[in-house]
C-alpha cells in the first residue's frame, strides 16, 4: 500500500511537471500491477474511492474480476466532487439505475493500451456511450473527450485510465424534438 502511494505521489509530480510547460504527461505504472484484475486495481487506489464504491453499489465490481479483456475510464475523488452529479444522491435505491448507466459509461470491453494510440480512437462503453481517446502531436499525454487522462495503470484484465472529470450523459436533444414538433408531430403529455 505505501509503495502505491509513493508510486503515486511520484506520478503526481511527473504529471504535473512541475507547472512550467502546461503539458499533460502521461506516467503509464505496471509495477506490481499487471497481476491485479482492474477491480483490485481501483479498490487499491485511495484517490478513487467514489468511483470504487459506485461500482460496488452496482454490481460492476463483479463484472470487472471476469477475464475481460476490459478499458475502465476512472474518474478520480476529485472529478466526482467537482461534477454536476452527486454520487452520493445516485447511490440511493431510487436512483441506481441512473448510477449503473453512468458508471457503465465509463467501462468499455477490450484493452485500449495507451502505446497503441497514435491520433485517435473512438470507444464504445458498455452503456453504448461512444468516448474519444485522442493523443494531439503539439501536445503530450492522452485525452479523453478532450480533457486530459492523469495516469494510466495496466492490469491483468485490462487497461485502467484515471481520470479528472466524470463522463456524464449528454443533456436531451431537444433539437430533434423540435423538428418533430414544427413537422406537425404532437408533444408527448403526461397521464392523468
Amino acid at each position: 500500500m505505501l509503495r502505491f502511494v509513493l508510486v503515486g505521489a511520484a506520478l503526481l509530480l511527473v504529471g504535473c511537471g512541475g507547472g512550467r510547460s502546461g503539458r499533460v504527461v502521461i506516467p503509464v505504472d505496471s509495477s506490481d500491477t499487471r497481476s491485479k484484475h482492474l477491480a483490485n486495481l481501483v479498490r487499491s487506489a485511495p484517490d478513487l474511492e467514489r468511483f470504487d464504491r459506485a461500482m460496488a453499489t452496482t454490481a460492476l465490481s463483479q463484472t470487472l474480476q471476469d477475464l475481460g479483456p476490459y478499458t475502465v475510464f476512472a474518474p478520480n475523488n476529485g472529478a466526482f466532487r467537482n461534477s454536476a452529479l452527486s454520487i452520493d444522491t445516485l447511490m440511493t435505491a431510487a436512483n441506481r439505475d441512473s448510477l449503473r448507466k453512468i458508471i457503465r459509461m465509463h467501462v468499455a470491453r477490450g484493452r485500449y493500451d495507451p502505446g497503441r494510440i497514435r491520433d485517435s480512437m473512438r470507444i464504445s462503453t458498455l452503456s453504448d456511450h461512444s468516448v474519444l481517446l485522442q493523443r494531439f502531436k503539439n501536445r503530450k499525454g492522452l485525452y479523453l473527450d478532450g480533457k486530459p487522462v492523469l495516469r494510466v495503470v495496466e492490469g491483468a484484465n485490462g487497461v485502467l485510465y484515471v481520470l479528472g472529470h466524470v463522463i456524464a450523459p449528454a443533456p436531451p436533444d431537444t433539437a430533434a424534438a423540435d423538428t418533430a414538433l414544427a413537422a406537425g408531430a404532437q408533444p408527448a403529455r403526461p397521464n392523468r
